[in-house]
């Protein structure tokens, strides 16, 4: 699981998760992302990228803890694909 912020220094969160969905190796893992920009164009753009959750900061730290524990429990229910993970 990848949980990212969409402001990173020296790249921008929305091309890291490009780069994560258009990666072969990396394209299957969940990615959360976390952002004090709830702009609704930003938030479908990254759903559309492949992210499967977005969350705004603040945010309480159970919320965080649910939803990455929801989000890995989802994905140990997929079947394998057989790719190495990623170093």
């Amino acid at each position: 699981m990848v949980i990212t912020d969409l402001r990173l220094p020296g790249l921008e969160g929305v091309a890291l998760i490009e780069r994560l969905a258009n990666d072969e190796q990396t394209s299957d893992l969940p990615i959360m992302v976390l952002s004090n920009d709830a702009d609704l164009d930003q938030v479908q753009k990254v759903y559309r990228l492949g992210a499967i959750d977005f969350l705004v900061v603040p945010f309480h730290p159970e919320a965080l803890q649910e939803k990455v524990a929801r989000h890995l429990s989802k994905a140990a229910q997929r079947k394998p694909t057989g790719k190495p993970l990623p170093a």
